[in-house]
Formats: C-alpha cells, sequence, structure tokens
C-alpha cells in the first residue's frame, strides 16, 4: 500500500508546480520587459549623442565654408577695386553660385541608396 500512496502524492504536487512555475514565469516576463525598456532608452540615448554629435559636425562645415567664401569674395571685391571690375565680378558669380550649390546640396534631403529616379 505504501507504493500506491506515492504516485497519488506526486500528483497532486504537479498542480502545485506548475502553479509555481508559471508565477515564476510573470516574474521573469516582467524582468524581460523592464530590460526591454532600458535597452530601449539606451539606444535612444546613444542616437541623440550621435545626432548631436552629426549636427554639430554639419554646422563647423558650413561654418567654415562661409568664412572661406566671405574671404573670397573680400579679396574679388578688394581686387575689382583695383582691377578689371567685370572680370572680378564673374569670379564672384561663380563663387557664390558654388556656394549656393553646396548648400543645396547640404539641405537637399539624402535618398536611401540603391534607389534611381525615373528618366
Amino acid at each position: 500500500m505504501a507504493n500506491h500512496r506515492t504516485p497519488q502524492l506526486k500528483l497532486t504536487l504537479l498542480p502545485q508546480q506548475l502553479w509555481l512555475a508559471g508565477l515564476g514565469t510573470l516574474v521573469l516576463f516582467g524582468k524581460a520587459v523592464n530590460e526591454g525598456v532600458k535597452l530601449f532608452n539606451y539606444l535612444a540615448d546613444q542616437g541623440e549623442i550621435i545626432e548631436r554629435r552629426e549636427l554639430n559636425r554639419l554646422d563647423r562645415f558650413t561654418h567654415n565654408l562661409k568664412k572661406q567664401t566671405i574671404g573670397k569674395v573680400s579679396t574679388i571685391v578688394q581686387n575689382s577695386l583695383n582691377g578689371n571690375p567685370q572680370t572680378e565680378l564673374n569670379k564672384l558669380k561663380r563663387e557664390l553660385n558654388l556656394l549656393s550649390s553646396t548648400l543645396d546640396k547640404l539641405n537637399a534631403p539624402h535618398s536611401p541608396s540603391g534607389t534611381r529616379k525615373a528618366s
């Protein structure tokens, strides 16, 4: 008779063990969700750092470009006062067109690589 009670005892423990395993799963799920939120926030913070760094780099580039262009324009204007105004005016137009083109390229939205415009 002792053998007969042993299987019955195990069967009564099984539902309790299943219940406890389910509770343990909820704890693990809660931890996983918490870790997922932490990971998402970390990735968002890293994205902000990269975005800020690239915007600063772009600002420095455009500032230097403006400074160079102003220097060239100043030189051209100074030379025009001392030389042939028409030739210097043409140089000035070319420099301004180059600056305008460069700024347009910098401000243009970039399309994903591999896409082409229809011809």
